[in-house]
């Protein structure tokens, strides 16, 4: 048996290993004066889309990533939801809303966005969710979008899928493949989410595969994880993985403005990097990957949007184009459970013990993450077969963290009042979600200064019926958590959810479901404010190729392109 001393050995030998592949990303001290292609963003898009262009040795390519490399921390999933809010996140953070976010005292929250190689995908639960072949038609019943129906990006999941799960790779529809640079795994349910499973499938719920095709049902969530337990993000697996010498990568360099000729030609772009500015220019395209909200913030910075909101600020327009007024989203609401049995669920704690499991063996509790999906046929999106009320079920820990949600909150008595009782449990969540809610709304600049954090105005639940089909969505949701089949495992908390009051005559009346939806709205994730369109579509910012309208040598490719909303965006944007 290993002593203390080699074990700490052996789990410092892990993490410098790691953290110096990490950095190679980082290391480079020179770059050139210009390259045939500049990626502004090393993100979830950006390091595919550098990766695959650098694939041509002919062609030489720059990515500029405002963020560090990643870390030894980034790599472990059962540490990925302590990178919300934390340094390598934008931290950007929602106007006040007028219809959500009550317990807050701000109506806001944050939006998470990777400031990192790797970006969102970095900081992601590590789903992997193909979406449905629905969501993909969509895109060309309602805007008109050619070339991107499910048969057409079916090749591009494959090619990058490296799936684990022997069963789905070995099914007859050849959905899935191995080989390609994305590992994805299907993670085995802790004993809760086991039972949960199983009281769905009593309650007459189908089971689905886990990639989506099927858009109602429940299944286990597949994730972005190695056999060796790594988290993976997209940076890791296509920039980190294979050494390129006409790829050059830089962190740490905030890209301010894009350049333009007179003949409106994207011709290079201005960013900082310890403390001084610099130029760099494209021989021959610029591609914008910086995310929902930095990509959008670049074009507007760079004289690309609405021109009544570009004089305003005295940015010269080059191109007259809708950025940031079709901001859709996903939105969500949590409620918690107690588990009845707290020693059936191991903690994530990090200690030497469970650092060594990790690193030497690849098990133990840091390597869990696991979610189930189950979407709900009751809540589509608008009649179209495509699914939109879904519950994402998962373990969750009472500790500390809620400090920072305590302070921030309206009535903070009685909301101590309500979890006193659970402090340092671990809770099953019912994470109710609206994937595709239908209000609208806008991102605009703060200031013509890159260095100003951009407006992001949701207008979550300006569309009353988004509500609705989030109140539907619990009452779904309910008739599993509060089945006979999970009374013996969970329990709903004591206290009613301050400021919210249930019915005499039922609790979760309809009023209080309301409330509650008003009340503990949280996850925003943000789409379409670049969004693409086909040739027809005055509304569009880019087109099927990505290329921004009214200019040339300049794309966007990020999720800020989607015109439908999802919540489970990696996938897709790969």
């Amino acid at each position: 048996m290993a002593t203390i001393g080699i074990k700490l050995i052996a789990i410092s030998i892990a993490i410098n290993s790691r953290e110096f592949r990490h950095d190679t990303l980082v290391s480079r001290e020179y770059w050139f004066t210009a390259y045939d292609y500049v990626v502004v963003g090393g993100g979830t898009a950006g390091s595919v889309v550098a990766a695959r262009l650098a694939d041509d040795i002919t062609k030489t390519v720059l990515v500029l990533e405002a963020g560090p490399s990643q870390n030894s921390t980034t790599d472990i999933p059962a540490l990925r939801p302590s990178l919300m809010s934390s340094e390598i996140d934008w931290n950007y953070e929602i106007v006040p809303q007028k219809y959500a976010y009550y317990a807050r005292k701000e109506a806001q929250i944050p939006v998470p966005a990777g400031r990192v190689f790797g970006g969102t995908s970095t900081l992601s639960y590590l789903n992997y969710y193909r979406e449905s072949p629905e969501y993909f038609d969509l895109w060309s019943q309602s805007y008109g979008i050619k070339n991107w129906s499910n048969s057409d990006v079916l090749p591009f999941f494959q090619k990058s899928e490296n799936n684990l799960d022997t069963i789905l790779v070995q099914m007859r529809d050849n959905n899935h493949r191995t080989g390609g640079p994305m590992a994805v795994s299907t993670v085995n349910p802790d004993i809760i989410l086991r039972k949960y499973l199983m009281a769905a499938e009593k309650l007459g719920f189908n089971e689905t595969l886990p990639d989506g095709r099927q858009p109602f049902g429940v299944s286990v969530m597949q994730r972005m994880i190695t056999k060796e337990a790594i988290a993976l993000s997209t940076a890791s697996a296509y920039l980190e993985s294979k050494v390129r010498p006409n790829l050059n990568t830089f962190g740490n360099a905030f890209v301010t403005k894009i350049m333009f000729d007179s003949k409106n030609q994207a011709i290079g772009v201005k960013f900082q990097k310890e403390g001084s500015f610099w130029i760099v220019k494209a021989r021959k395209e610029i591609i914008v990957s910086a995310g929902a909200v930095g990509s959008a913030q670049l074009l507007l910075l760079s004289g690309i949007g609405p021109k009544e909101h570009l004089n305003e600020l005295q940015i010269p327009v080059i191109s007259n184009l809708n950025v940031g007024t079709n901001v859709k989203h996903t939105v969500s609401v949590d409620l918690n459970y107690d588990i009845r049995d707290q020693k059936s669920i191991e903690r994530p704690l990090v200690n030497t013990e469970s650092e060594y499991e990790y690193y030497t063996e690849h098990t133990g509790p840091l390597t869990y993450i696991a979610s189930a999906v189950q979407c709900f046929k009751e809540i589509q999106y608008n009649s179209t077969g495509l699914s939109n009320g879904c519950v994402l079920p998962h373990i969750d820990f009472i500790d500390d963290k809620i400090d920072k949600f305590l302070d921030k909150t309206y009535l903070r008595n009685e909301w101590e009042d309500y979890y006193r009782a659970y402090l340092g449990h671990s809770v099953l969540k019912l994470k109710a979600i609206l994937r595709r809610a239908k209000s609208t709304g806008t991102l605009k600049l703060e200031s013509n200064n890159a260095f100003v954090k951009p407006l992001i105005d949701p207008r979550v639940f300006s569309d009353q019926s988004d509500v609705d089909d989030l109140v539907e969505t619990l009452k779904q949701s309910f008739s599993i958590y509060h089945s006979s089949y999970m009374s013996d495992y969970i329990d709903p908390f004591n206290n009613p959810v301050p400021g919210c009051q249930p019915c005499n005559y039922d609790k979760y009346c309809d009023s209080y479901l309301r409330c509650i939806v008003y009340t503990l709205t949280d996850y925003l994730y943000l789409v379409g404010t670049c969004r693409m369109g086909g040739a027809n579509d005055s509304d569009a910012v880019v087109d099927e190729k990505f290329r921004v309208k009214g200019v040339t040598g300049l794309r966007v490719i990020d999720a800020s392109v989607l015109p439908v909303p999802t919540e489970q965006a990696v996938a897709i944007v790969v």
